[in-house]
């Protein structure tokens, strides 16, 4: 029973996401809005880097270079699901996204 709630309540945390990005999108565009949403993560990300210090030590130049890579082919989806929500309806657009 425990998994059915989590799931549920995972599914309400995605669409509320997705009403709020699209409101995003429409307001400010969908670029402006992906690189925003990056922005924020990391701004958020640097709370949790104190309390996870020493986890951080397996960290390596081969990691960070693999992180500077594929953070630009990973914000490219973000960029077209922002850009479908801005010019699309977000009923359609929304649930067709995580089947991709």
């Amino acid at each position: 029973m425990t998994p059915i709630i989590f799931a549920i309540i995972t599914a309400i945390g995605w669409a509320i996401a997705d009403i709020f990005g699209g409101l995003v999108a429409r307001k400010i565009g969908g670029y402006s809005s992906a690189i925003l949403s990056y922005i924020i993560s990391i701004v958020l990300t640097s709370f949790y880097i104190p309390f996870a210090w020493h986890e951080l030590n397996g960290i390596t130049p081969a990691t960070i270079i693999w992180l500077l890579v594929l953070t630009p082919i990973g914000i490219t989806p973000l960029i077209s699901l922002y850009e479908g929500f801005k010019v699309g309806l977000q009923t359609w657009i929304a649930p067709t996204t995580p089947c991709f």
